[in-house]
Formats: structure tokens, sequence, C-alpha cells
């Protein structure tokens, strides 16, 4: 879906236009809840998703006149925040302490093995199988998302379901 630009010819020192902040306050209200689920299905944890979303909305919001498809725009600037925070060495142990410690009201229940194996897969395969199945973006959404081949995005989710599969039998 993609939408005109706004503001054509506007730099980005000028500064959002009013019809621009509106635009934003209706696309966050309706992507905030999703943008918070796909930050916590990544990471398993509630704080750093949220710091997460939240620069990723900021970010965008500088240049919301100028992004033509914000949401793709939107889930990659999440998906690049944590990666920033796998690297730094912060997420890997606020997300096993958190996992440890409790699990929220979504996980209880027989998906919550589910879930947990989830967690364990490596970051790219973990990745798509959310983007496919939980935010059911189809292959070329999420090569773009990811920027890679559609044949990679097959592949490594082909790598994740096997995995799921001889962990969970």
């Amino acid at each position: 879906m993609q939408r005109p630009r706004l503001g054509a010819g506007v730099s980005l020192g000028d500064g959002p236009t009013d019809d621009s902040v509106d635009e934003f306050a209706g696309f966050y209200a309706t992507q905030v809840a999703a943008a918070l689920r796909l930050a916590w299905l990544l990471t398993h944890d509630t704080e750093v998703g949220r710091d997460v979303v939240q620069d990723a909305f900021v970010g965008l919001f500088e240049r919301f006149d100028c992004v033509e498809r914000p949401l793709p725009y939107l889930r990659r600037s999440i998906i690049n925040g944590i990666r920033q925070r796998a690297r730094a060495g912060e997420r890997e142990a606020r997300r096993v302490r958190a996992c440890a410690v409790t699990m929220p009201d979504s996980v209880a229940g027989p998906t919550g093995g589910v879930i947990d194996v989830i967690a364990t897969l490596p970051e790219r395969q973990r990745t798509v199988v959310v983007l496919r199945y939980w935010a059911q973006l189809s292959d070329a959404e999420i090569a773009e998302v990811l920027s890679c081949p559609a044949g990679t995005i097959r592949s490594l989710a082909t790598r994740a379901l096997t995995r799921l599969r001889n962990e969970l039998t």
C-alpha cells in the first residue's frame, strides 16, 4: 500500500507539517500495538521492545514526510534496533532473565512451548518465522524488510520449521 509523498520539496530541516503530524498520529494509533508485539516476539523482553519501538517511531516521525511506505520502514527500524541491542549484548541477557522470571499471559497455555522454542532460533530464522506467521507477510515483503532475496527467506523459513519440528516432537 503506497501513499503519496507529503510536502514534496520539504527538507528534513523544515519540520513536519500539521497535516503530516495528524497523519502520523493516525498511523501511530493503528500500528503501535502490532509494533510492540513484533518487538516482543523478536526479543521476549517487554522493556527492550518498548524502547526499540519508541526509537523506531521517533525516527519515522522525523522522516514521515519523505517516507513513501511507512509500515515497511517501521518494521525495518524495529528489526535494526533489535540487532543493535543484540550486538551490544544487552538484549540477550535481558531476554533470558525476563523469560526465566515471568512470561506474559499471552504465552500461557498450549502455545507457550512453541514460543519458547521460537525464541531459541537464530535471529534471522526467528525474524522470518515471526514476520511470516504472526505479521502474515509474504516472502517478497519479508525479503524487502530484511533486504535479501526471497529465496533466502524461503531457505531460512525451511530451516526454522525443520528445527521447530525436531524440537517439538
